[in-house]
This record gives C-alpha cells, structure tokens and sequence, in this order.
C-alpha cells in the first residue's frame, strides 16, 4: 500500500533523480563553455583592475615620474637593423621623447645621425617650448671607450632621473643561425646585451648617490617564449636583457631605484616592418603613452594591454604547440623575404644589362 507520504517521497526521489541527471549531463557537456566564462571572467577582473584599481594603461600614471621630474630622462636609441635604422629619431625611441616631454621631463636625445637628432630636438621645443633638449650622437655598434667617455660626460654634468634603455636589433628577417653573417652576430650582441649594459653601468652609479631614479629597458616578447626558432640569438639576447633588469630592480628597489624591463609584442616601425595599426600592433604613440605609465610598477611586464593578454594566453598553451606555430610563421616569413630579395636581385641584374 501506498501512502500518500510514500508517494511524497517517490516524487522527490524522482526529481531528485532527473536533477541529478542534468547536473551530470551539464558537467560532461559544456567542460568548454565553463572554460570561456572562466576566462572571459578573468579577463573582464584583469580589465577592471587595469582601468579602477592600477591606473596603469588605462589612465597612464607612472608613480616614480613625480620624483624624478626635474631630472632628464636619458633616452638611448632603439636599433640599428639594417635596412632601416631606428631611434631616439624614430619609432619608440622618438614617442617616448615626445611623451616624456609632454609629461614635463627634459630630454636628452641619443642616437647615431646627428642631423636626425636635431631634427626631432627642433620638433620637440617647437611643441613643448618649455623644455630642454640636449643631443648626442652615439654609435651603439662601436661603443667604445671614446663613445662611453662622451656618454660619462653627460651623465656627470646632468642629474638623469631617468633612462630609457631602448637599443636593439633583431634580424632582417627571421633566418637558421647557421647562416648569419659574422657581422650580424657580432651587431646583435653589441647592439642587445654590451650597449644596454654599459649605459646601465654609467647611469646608475649617481643614481644610487641620489637614492632615486628609473631605468626602463625595452625588450620583447621573444624573450618570453620558451622556444623561438629561426630567431635564436634574438631571442637569447633578450632575454639576457629580462634578466639583467630584474635582478637588478632586486638589487637596488631598496636604495630607492626601480629597474624594469617591458616586452613589447609588435608595434608599427620599420624595425617590424608593419605600417597599419589595430588592436593587437599600436603605433608607437599608443605603445609609449602605456609605456610611460607603466613606470613604477612590476619589474617585468608588458604595458600595453593586448600584448599582455595574448602573452597570458601562448603561457596557457603547450610549449610544442606554441613552437610549432612560431616555427611556421617564421618560415612562411622567411621564403617571402628570400623571394622579394632574389626578385630585387633580379631588376638589379636586369637594370645592368640595359
């Protein structure tokens, strides 16, 4: 016999039973639709945070430009990658002297061409009357002992709150390191590690006299992957660079100097070769005004926005599946720098022959 309590509890078990089911149906069914809304979540708290809480990107305060304003930031030049020479007069090199000078700081210039450098020196007293510039012409390739002293007399006779490490040079092309010039191999280390070495060494000392000031080196995101094919020594290079600015934010965050290194993805230049911007290349301008707000923070980030969360990304990936993408884009970019050469070997020969 049934009673009506019994058949109380036969229902229950019943829903109780088709609940149970559709929970089991939904954790077996939609494993990827929680992950998307895990990462949409962490994302939306990562962009919350960036614009509310750590006005870094988003609203581009740097904590340390107070301090040292007053001081001249020291911008060196960015590369020196043949074809097409970039600096303190060009590309990043060139935003972060206008933002700087924007921001209030004075400006020393530092780059190879001298008469690129009093071009860009004119724009940016012609724009920000109200600050000083000053120029050097500086050869990163042969940075010798008559090159430091030139740099030595300078920091000694100016009060650098700020230097801006930003000289580099990758390849032409992505390219086996078996076939390297010797050149190319003697260029990426003075131009990378030597140049970026040696500035730190001759600014920092009176720093440390002062208990204050900033050194910010710009390196890559190369640097991040765990494996980059076809641009080994690049990426070796720079990574040299992560690890020289973080240990010595390390070393001397205590005696009041904040050393960071940012890992930048692409931005248009003629170093990367891209000439229009979206979302994931900014132009040098959009990079810089993320760049110089960043100042202050973590010892090792990546300023613009984009860049970091597609880093985040390739860090959740497998390594041999992130290798194997870079390795691929690398080659496809290779054969077409190798055809658009051989095609350009071509007019010339046929150039001669008329």
């Amino acid at each position: 016999m049934v009673t009506g309590q019994t058949c109380k509890q036969i229902g229950c078990v019943r829903d109780l039973t088709a609940a149970t089911m559709s929970m089991s149906n939904l954790s077996t069914a939609a494993p990827s639709v929680l992950i998307s809304l895990s990462l949409a979540s962490w994302l939306l708290c990562v962009w919350f945070a960036d614009m509310c809480v750590f006005p870094v990107s988003a609203c581009c305060h740097s904590p340390l430009l107070p301090r040292i304003r007053g001081c001249t930031p020291l911008p060196t030049c960015r590369a020196f990658s043949p074809p097409y020479p970039t600096g303190a007069t060009d590309g990043i090199g060139k935003a972060f002297c206008f933002e700087l000078a924007r921001r209030g700081l004075n400006i020393v210039l530092v780059s190879r061409s001298m008469s690129k450098l009093n071009d860009v020196a004119s724009e940016i007293s012609s724009k920000y009357p109200e600050r000083a510039t000053k120029v050097l012409a500086v050869d990163f390739s042969n940075f010798d002992a008559d090159a430091q002293g030139k740099v030595r007399a300078v920091t000694e006779s100016l009060e650098v709150g700020l230097l801006i490490n930003n000289v580099g040079m990758s390849y032409s092309h992505p390219e086996y390191f078996a076939n390297l010039s010797s050149s190319d191999v003697k260029n990426l280390i003075e131009l990378n590690v030597t140049s970026t070495t040696i500035m730190t060494h001759l600014v920092l000392p009176k720093m440390v006299e002062r208990k204050r000031g900033a050194i910010v080196c710009i390196s890559s995101a190369a640097s991040r992957l765990v494996q980059n094919p076809l641009l080994a020594q690049y990426a070796a290079a720079k990574a040299y660079v992560d690890k020289f600015a973080e240990s010595l934010h390390a070393e001397y965050a205590s005696q009041g100097i904040h050393v960071q290194v940012q890992n930048p993805l692409y931005v248009t230049s003629k170093l990367s070769k891209i000439r229009r911007s979206s979302l994931s290349v900014p132009t040098p301008q959009q990079y810089v005004r993320a760049a110089v707000g960043s100042i202050g923070y973590e010892a090792q980030l990546s300023p613009y926005f984009p860049h970091a969360a597609q880093l985040w990304l390739m860090d959740l990936l497998p390594t041999s599946l992130v290798t194997a993408q870079v390795i691929n884009m690398h080659k496809a970019i290779r054969r077409k720098a190798l055809k658009k050469a051989e095609a350009n070997d071509a007019t010339k020969e046929k150039a001669k022959g008329l």
